[in-house]
């Protein structure tokens, strides 16, 4: 290819460009941006433009976000999503086509532990394993030596052997304290009360889910609804925790106001 081959395609590319950027310049003037904006006009606009791209905090989106919605806040312009706030719910309009968005992952009920559970995954190991061995160590009404030597050590590798009867009388003092039914009662009555507080406390948990569950029918979904009826929920990868869908969530609240 000669060189005025390869200037002539040089123009034909920037001269493309021009007719792209005039096309563009088209789209934009027959929207009305002093009126909120419709689902389908921004899909539009982010098919067929660039007004969209820069992304931040203040620019072309999130002005367009705030007319469509005036109670919003934070609203901010990321590569794929335009998300903003309401009532501190995050909530987003999708730039590739996937339409209004609302983050449910909040939804998270806590299905609290049993008691057995909630000791084994106490963080102090030591400790979870002295409640569990006290435990069973306190059904026994005529404990040997062998039984007071195995909740002294603890160990989960224990086995009945003669070794047990030097170890009960090398470690006397320490063995007759840690199997005093006095003491051992004193701590399972303590673990029953901290699991009482721990039970106390996911209800806590749940009940305030529950009333962020009202505000979410009462005060947000309302307010998307004005924009489009079909509200989808916020591309969230979690391979532990089940994101419901916003579909579920009004299923929720309809038998949340039936009971």
């Amino acid at each position: 290819m000669g060189i005025e081959d390869m200037i002539d395609e040089v123009v034909s590319e920037k001269k493309k460009e021009i007719e792209d950027k005039f096309d563009e310049i088209s789209v934009i003037n027959m929207v009305d941006f002093n009126e909120p904006m419709n689902l389908k006009t921004w899909n539009w606009l982010n098919e067929d433009t660039s007004l969209f791209n820069e992304l931040g905090s203040r620019n072309i989106a999130t002005e367009v976000v705030k007319k469509i919605f005036p109670e919003a806040t934070n609203a901010y312009n990321d590569v794929n999503i335009t998300t903003f706030r309401i009532e501190e719910f995050l909530c987003g309009i999708s730039k590739l086509g996937n339409g209004l968005q609302a983050d449910t992952e909040w939804y998270q009920k806590i299905e609290p532990l049993s008691y057995d559970t909630w000791v084994y995954r106490n963080k102090d190991y030591m400790l979870s394993t002295y409640i569990r061995y006290g435990r069973d160590y306190l059904e026994i009404k005529k404990p040997t030596i062998h039984d007071k030597v195995k909740l002294y050590l603890r160990s989960r590798y224990y086995r009945k052997s003669i070794r047990n009867y030097f170890t009960y009388v090398f470690a006397h003092k320490a063995i007759k304290k840690a199997t005093d039914r006095t003491y051992l009662e004193g701590i399972m009555e303590q673990c029953q009360a901290a699991y009482k507080e721990y039970l106390k406390e996911c209800n806590r948990k749940n009940k305030e889910i529950d009333e962020r569950l009202l505000i979410f029918q009462a005060k947000v979904l309302p307010v998307l609804e004005r924009f489009s009826g079909n509200i989808g929920e916020m591309d969230a990868y979690n391979p532990v925790k089940k994101i419901p869908t916003v579909k579920e969530l009004r299923e929720m609240i309809i038998k949340e106001s039936e009971k």
